[in-house]
This record gives structure tokens, sequence and C-alpha cells, in this order.
């Protein structure tokens, strides 16, 4: 669905784009809109607003991180950010979520070394290092 979009805000003659989709989102229903339709390429989307925690979800990782910001809202506030393309990265809406809850997660199913995880703590260590309360190590 988002895909689509996204392909339509491709404007000829620009450079090589690939997309990385993830083989279980093939079977999601969902309604696209009639016309042209055209998803913004470097636009995060907030998912869920939350005061507690970022949550950065990539791919299949975003129905999850909904699924699990639902079942612990009683307990804590969850925004969720879908960041939609890797490059170009939203980084400064995933920027001002941390400066407002003080804590990011990111969750993903890429290789630890290499993947979009890596990337994603490599910006906000050097961007928003100032902003996190508390550091963890991956698990």
């Amino acid at each position: 669905m988002i895909k689509r979009g996204q392909r339509n805000s491709i404007k000829p003659g620009c450079s090589p784009v690939i997309f990385i989709e993830h083989r279980l989102l093939y079977f999601k229903k969902g309604s696209v809109p009639e016309g042209e339709w055209l998803v913004p390429l470097g636009e995060a989307e907030i998912k869920r607003k939350g005061d507690d925690i970022t949550l950065v979800a990539t791919s299949l990782m975003v129905d999850k991180a909904l699924e699990a910001a639902e079942i612990l809202s009683k307990e804590i506030s969850v925004e969720v950010i879908d960041p939609k393309t890797l490059v170009p990265l939203d980084i400064e809406k995933i920027i001002t979520s941390i400066k407002k809850t003080g804590r990011i997660l990111i969750v993903h199913e890429a290789p630890i070394r290499g993947g979009i995880g890596a990337e994603l703590v490599r910006e906000v260590t050097e961007k928003a290092f100032d902003y996190i309360w508390m550091l963890r190590q991956r698990s």
C-alpha cells in the first residue's frame, strides 16, 4: 500500500531507488486511494503518539511495535515511528521524539552489523546523545 505511493513519488531520471519489502507484508490488506497517490520520500510517520519512550520500527516490525504499544498502554506511553525510508532518513522527526521521551528503542529484523538498527543508533548517537536519559546495551 505505502510502497505504491512511494513508487509514484519517484521522479523520472532520478538516481536508482531500491525497495526492500518484507515478504509477509504482501498478504496485508488495506485501502489504497484512487488516482495518483504520493507518499513523500524521506518523511517518517508517527504511527502512535506517546510520552515515555520512542520506538522506531521498520517494515514488518511496525505492526508488531503497534501491538506491543497497545498491550503496554496501561503502564507506559509508547511513541511509534515508522521511518518509511532509510535514505533519505527523517532523523529530525526521530530526534524531536527523543527530546520529548528521553528514551529510544529500535526494532528491526536486519543483521546486527551493517543493518538499519546500527545506522539508526549511529545517527541518534551523533545528533541526539544529550537528550537520551539512559543508555542500554543491545540484547
